[in-house]
């Protein structure tokens, strides 16, 4: 699963805008506060490091798409729990880190079953152009 740098950012951008996205959902919805300027750009570091660690363990050449899955889950995993705890992002309190284990869990196992749709979708979709290229070359054959 090569990840260019290109990609790298535009994963950053898209996950940092969904993030802020859903705290100001959140702030619509529930009890108002003010997100102060440092936790939104501690959720750009959480982001920016994500998309890093992303490019670089996407050069480790895996052929299951469950294991490439399972790898980038680990990037996001170490990132939110390690330097999210560090910096107080996600305090390392067990009910916080549980809660964050099964965000991350549903959101691994959500995704991979998208994949796998969308993949089977996509060869039932590519064979049936296969079949219908190799029966039109059958019936010119047969023409001649």
């Amino acid at each position: 699963m090569q990840i260019r740098w290109k990609d790298s950012v535009v994963i950053c951008a898209i996950s940092f805008s969904l993030l802020v996205l859903c705290f100001a959902v959140l702030d619509l919805t529930t009890v108002k506060w003010l997100i102060p300027a440092s936790f939104i750009l501690k959720l750009f570091i959480i982001t920016a490091v994500i998309a890093v660690l992303m490019k670089l363990t996407g050069n480790i050449p895996v052929k299951s798409l469950f294991f490439g899955m399972l790898i980038q889950w680990a990037d996001v995993a170490i990132v939110v729990f390690g330097l999210g705890g560090a910096i107080g992002l996600f305090p390392w309190i067990p009910h916080i880190l549980l809660f964050v284990a099964v965000v991350l869990t549903v959101m691994y196992l959500g995704t991979f079953v998208v994949f796998c749709f969308v993949r089977f979708y996509k060869n039932k979709e590519d064979s049936e152009k296969i079949n219908r290229i190799l029966k039109a070359k059958q019936q010119k054959e047969r023409n001649f």
